[in-house]
């Protein structure tokens, strides 16, 4: 029977980074040899690889029952946010096939890597002994890591924000939670949780257009909550821990934290009757300076009177000027607007159907990180003296 061993785990590691590098250098492209036959082929390889070579590990503890509870409770809270968001934000149809021909196709491209990942990491992290497991445990979550993102193009640089956020943070937390998870000798909840949340985007007939920082406030923050909670479950079982130490670890002090990001991505969302807006733009100064967050309400053309500040669709964004003056043609009615900090006004009058919202009080810089955020992202704007973001 094999003994654990560090070298070989090592070892083990290094064929997958190697491999990692080498596919997403020169392979991730190729499209159906990669996706259909090389993965595949070399997951399955691997699996065979990790019960040859490693000790024999048997899963489960007597942690096992709360901890598969706990995944699976995560896992629907995130996509039944994604669900009820479609009730408060746009919708799209489902890139991705949903016939049984294209499920079962994507099940083979995308679940089976997941089922694979998962279970070399559980072989991988139980093959050390108890005084290397944290090491290897930051050494795993790298390389997976590093597989999950693939090669990031850094050349754009107005993107890199929003891959650091829409695509490392939710990743990093989504590993480390897997590995924690691997740690207390399970693979199944892992899986469980990454099969769930992916399925909804692979056969969902309609998906949300949830904005990306949305996305990564989602993505990141449940499994960074589920991740305390299986620590507190293994601290509390510990009866060598002291009470202190384990009411440290108490999850019950990050459920405040959790409702406000609730509550933050509602209120982003437009789910309440206001919302924020970062001022991402000088033409409002020095009524709203850059950076400012301006409180709006949802309004109609009805609800605005000269000298009111409106939120109006202009093409694929919006602009935030005041009203100087109101007028009635054929029935409808029109608005012209105009940046207080603008010489004229805007070139076009604004019609009942551009109307958003309009603004009911501002707070001074407080949307300066989201300023910061989004004009790392925003990219060939027609006419940015007058855009801004949303948060």
């Amino acid at each position: 029977m094999l003994q654990k061993s560090r070298k070989i785990t090592i070892l083990m590691l290094a064929i997958l980074a190697m491999y990692s590098i080498i596919a997403n250098y020169s392979m991730v492209n190729s499209g159906f040899l990669y996706y259909f036959i090389v993965n595949p082929l070399f997951w399955i390889i691997f699996i065979v690889a990790t019960n040859v070579f490693t000790a024999k590990t048997n899963e489960g503890t007597k942690l096992s029952g709360s901890i598969f509870e706990y995944t699976l409770i995560a896992a629907f809270i995130n996509i039944g946010i994604y669900i009820l968001s479609e009730i408060f934000v746009d919708v799209g149809t489902n890139p991705y096939s949903i016939s049984a021909k294209g499920i079962l196709i994507n099940i083979y491209i995308y679940i089976l890597p997941i089922v694979a990942k998962e279970y070399t990491r559980f072989k991988l992290i139980n093959n050390v002994y108890e005084k290397d497991k944290n090491f290897m445990a930051v050494l795993i979550t790298i390389i997976y890591v590093y597989i999950d993102i693939g090669l990031i193009d850094f050349s754009d640089s107005y993107n890199v924000t929003k891959l650091i956020f829409a695509n490392f943070l939710p990743i990093i937390s989504e590993n480390a939670m897997c590995t924690y998870i691997a740690i207390n000798k399970l693979y199944k909840p892992a899986i469980w949780y990454r099969t769930i949340t992916l399925a909804f985007w692979l056969v969902f007939p309609i998906l949300p257009k949830v904005p990306w920082i949305m996305t990564s406030i989602i993505d990141t923050i449940i499994p960074a909550i589920l991740f305390i909670y299986i620590r507190y479950l293994r601290k509390k079982n510990d009866v060598q821990k002291d009470k202190k130490e384990i009411e440290a670890t108490e999850p019950k002090s990050i459920i405040p934290l959790a409702v406000a990001v609730v509550i933050i991505l509602w209120f982003g969302m437009g789910i309440f009757p206001i919302r924020p807006i970062a001022i991402a733009t000088g033409s409002m100064e020095k009524t709203l300076m850059v950076g400012d967050i301006a409180i709006l309400k949802k309004c109609t053309a009805n609800d605005l009177e000269v000298g009111d500040i409106v939120q109006y669709q202009k093409e694929n964004f919006t602009v935030i000027h005041r009203v100087i003056s109101k007028y009635t043609e054929k029935g409808k009615i029109y608005l012209i607007t105009k940046g207080d900090n603008n010489k004229d006004p805007d070139k076009d009058p604004v019609e009942e159907s551009q109307i958003i919202s309009k603004e009911i009080f501002s707070i001074r810089y407080l949307g300066l990180p989201a300023v910061f955020l989004n004009k790392m992202n925003w990219s060939s704007a027609p006419d940015t003296s007058s855009i801004e973001k949303g948060m």
